[in-house]
């Protein structure tokens, strides 16, 4: 099972990202594929602050088609949402304990305790993922 980072929907969604068309490309298999994508609400939710946002994008994404992207990738059959269950907060706690992150690190430590929790495979372009122990983290392929 594999879970996408933020980064890989903005990229696959934005097409003046530089990486478009990889985590387009990966993204497109996953959906249309038999294996199972493992999608966290709060990743949706990064990526619709991130796309919409006048701040990051001089001609930043309307909310409507944002929203569309993320129903076409909640609306595969592949596509699974996951959430904190009952061992995430214990992940997260061990992790932020060893890591000692702060401020934006916070999220990514939560989403890491996620993927940790699911057993799932961490898909990202941010390599700073890797440090965290029990991660299983790849690039787009």
């Amino acid at each position: 099972m594999e879970s996408p980072d933020v980064n890989i929907l903005v990229n696959a969604f934005r097409k003046d990202s530089e990486s478009h068309a990889l985590c387009y490309n990966w993204l497109e298999n996953k959906i249309n594929g038999s294996a199972i994508l493992a999608i966290s609400p709060l990743v949706l939710s990064g990526y619709l602050r991130i796309v919409t946002h006048p701040k990051i994008f001089t001609n930043p994404s309307s909310l409507k088609e944002a929203m569309a992207f993320c129903e076409i990738i909640r609306s595969s059959p592949s596509s699974v949402m996951i959430e904190p269950g009952e061992h995430h907060w214990e992940i997260f706690y061990n992790l932020c304990q060893k890591y000692n992150p702060q401020g934006n690190q916070i999220p990514d430590v939560w989403l890491a305790a996620l993927a940790v929790e699911h057993n799932c495979h961490w898909i990202t372009l941010d390599q700073e993922f890797s440090r965290y122990s029990g991660l299983r983290v790849a690039l787009p392929r």
